[in-house]
């Protein structure tokens, strides 16, 4: 009996194990990242991706900036570090990757093309998907775009940014 009551029991709890909901359901997986990346110190930046993950592994900037945002509720933040600059824009109570900004050649996109380099470079690295206004080259990629800026067929500007209605 004893026996017989110890498997009817073990059948009680397993069957409403079976009905309880998770506890702890699997997160939804993040929608992959759009637009073009931007790599430094090892950690890969997309426009519109959450920027936490990335400021967490990143070197202290040498320096930050805030302002009200023209487009968002609160504060876009510029993040300065050597070569680039990083500005994130609110939403939904955290910082959003606005842009990247290259400011030398000390670092480059992920297809090799530099601050100095050319429209050959350019092309090489990103194909010739783009569409030209003046001496601006834009390639564009759901919420993302790539600009290349020119002086003389030298890239004197490379910025990753967010496009809104992208």
């Amino acid at each position: 009996m004893k026996k017989g009551l110890s498997i009817l029991m073990l059948l009680v709890l397993c069957s409403c194990a079976a009905n309880t909901p998770d506890a702890s359901p699997e997160p939804s997986p993040s929608p992959p990242p759009e637009g073009f990346p931007f790599e430094a110190y090892g950690q890969v930046m997309y426009v519109c991706a959450p920027v936490k993950p990335v400021l967490d592994n990143l070197p202290e900037p040498r320096d930050r900036f805030e302002s009200p945002s023209c487009a968002f509720e609160g504060l876009d933040i510029t993040y300065f570090y050597p070569g680039f600059e990083l500005t994130t824009y609110p939403e939904n109570g955290e910082e959003h990757i606005l842009s990247v900004v290259l400011t030398d050649d000390s670092v480059s996109t992920p297809g090799g093309v530099f601050i100095g380099g050319t429209v050959s470079n350019m092309e090489k690295a990103y194909g010739t998907d783009y569409t030209q206004k003046g001496g601006q080259y834009t390639y564009t990629a759901g919420k993302g775009s790539l600009v290349f800026t020119f002086r003389d067929d030298v890239i004197i500007g490379i910025v990753f940014a967010y496009v809104a209605g992208g």
